[in-house]
């Protein structure tokens, strides 16, 4: 990790509501946002970097990649974003189970797209059904896999999910 700098936000007419940012270099170019809270408001919205984010930069088109939970890509620069916010709900057929499986099951992984001028919009792709794919800003942003495979026991921490993506152009 490279070294942090703190800003502090002042509120609306000099209001005495802010918010301190810490934004931290971090290995491969990306950028680590943190925030810590002393009278919130809305200020959280207009920086809209909630809770500690990474920032990779960006992705190849074509080539699958990885994400962990609630790290985000840029598509196109430096002005569409994918973050990967988690898995909602996991129905896939456990590997370490002796049952046959009527069917393969399906995790739902949700997603957010954004830019730079517009909000984040938050969308859901599923492993085993449709949608697997959507069109985000002229990108086609795929779900190739999800990570570790299911089993019953120990459960899958909600942390220790990743998703294979392949993002092209339609």
């Amino acid at each position: 990790m490279g070294e942090g700098r703190w800003w502090r936000e002042g509120g609306p007419g000099g209001s005495p509501s802010f918010l301190l940012l810490r934004v931290t270099r971090v290995r491969g170019g990306g950028v680590l946002c943190g925030m810590r809270p002393l009278l919130l408001g809305l200020l959280v919205t207009a920086i809209g970097c909630g809770g500690p984010t990474v920032v990779r930069q960006s992705v190849a088109l074509g080539a699958p990649f990885l994400m962990a939970p609630g790290e985000t890509v840029l598509l196109d620069g430096a002005t569409r974003t994918l973050r990967f916010i988690g898995v909602q709900e996991d129905s896939r057929c456990p590997t370490d189970a002796l049952v046959l499986c009527a069917w393969a099951g399906s995790a739902t992984v949700r997603m957010a797209t954004g830019s730079v001028l517009a909000d984040e919009s938050i969308f859901d792709l599923h492993s085993g059904e449709q949608p697997h794919a959507r069109d985000v800003g002229g990108f086609l942003v795929e779900l190739d896999g999800v990570l570790p495979e299911a089993r019953l026991e120990p459960p899958i921490a909600p942390e220790a999910y990743r998703v294979r993506i392949v993002v092209t152009r339609p």
